[in-house]
């Protein structure tokens, strides 16, 4: 029995571009005493009762818009307390005195990277992390899908380009996606070290322009293959990506109806189709 399946065209020509909220950290939430960047989580509710602020819109060194996002360490009579922002929930358990960070922003993309800009003060030694986590919900928790980061640890007084390759550890969908910012070892958090960071982006897999009345198929699943199906009377060049970008199989068609056997180990795919005056992309999740 065929089921056909629900696919998804791509009509942008561009190869990357960000769904990350307040990317550069251009809006800011008052909590009183503190401010909060808009979507972002930080330990400021918390320290802020202290006295003092680790996170905070810093208007002077910017590298994108008007504000970039200035995270520190400072001193108290509890020890240093390390600044963090997160896209997830950060929250602190005063009984144990451990800090813990959860969730994310629903996110269901794979990208290709996480690229941004940063200035790094340290308190030598010490590194600061950027960090990306793809993450799916399993009830009550979450799997990791991926997790990759870039501890720099020299003073870094221009602002720094840096682009982190995203490992996928399964082919599976995320759910949701966490940023984490942190200037600072999380074992010895050191006084006084401080990070900047602006305009961060995701890398997606290049798509290609189409137009989308130009060549018409469809595209069923039964059992582990694909059945491709056109109506076209020229002969059509079938290329399937992984969501990676690598090229998985390749097919000149010439028949009604043809037969793609996929790898078992992998559910999502991007299939290019290619005519002498068209070309076609799309994604396919399989069941």
């Amino acid at each position: 029995m065929k089921h056909f399946i629900f696919f998804i065209f791509f009509i942008t020509i561009t190869a990357s571009w960000s769904q990350i909220p307040n990317a550069s950290f251009e809006t800011w939430q008052s909590f009183g005493s503190y401010e909060n960047p808009t979507f972002w989580d930080t330990p400021n509710d918390l320290t802020s009762s202290f006295g003092k602020i680790v996170v905070s819109k810093e208007s002077n060194l910017v590298y994108d818009g008007m504000h970039s996002i200035k995270i520190t360490v400072v001193s108290s009579l509890f020890g240093n307390l390390p600044g963090i922002a997160v896209l997830g929930d950060f929250s602190f358990n005063m009984s144990t005195m451990s800090p813990s960070i959860t969730g994310g922003i629903p996110f269901t993309q794979r990208p290709l990277k996480l690229k941004g800009y940063y200035q790094y003060e340290p308190n030598s030694p010490d590194n600061a992390l950027i960090g990306i986590f793809l993450l799916k919900e399993n009830g009550s928790s979450f799997d990791t899908i991926s997790a990759d980061g870039f501890e720099p640890t020299t003073t870094a007084t221009q602002w720094t380009y840096f682009e982190i390759p995203i490992n996928y550890r399964n082919s599976e969908a995320p759910t949701h996606m966490n940023i984490l910012l942190m200037p600072t070892n999380r074992s010895i958090p050191r006084n006084g070290s401080t990070l900047y960071v602006d305009k961060l982006e995701l890398d997606f897999p290049t798509s290609i322009t189409f137009d989308e009345n130009e060549i018409d198929f469809k595209i069923y699943f039964n059992n582990s293959s694909l059945l491709f199906e056109h109506d076209e009377k020229e002969l059509l060049h079938v290329e399937i990506y992984d969501v990676l970008g690598h090229l998985v199989l390749q097919k000149l068609v010439d028949k009604k109806v043809e037969t793609f056997d996929l790898p078992a180990t992998k559910n999502i795919f991007i299939v290019k189709v290619n005519s002498s005056r068209a070309s076609k992309t799309c994604k396919i999740v399989l069941p």
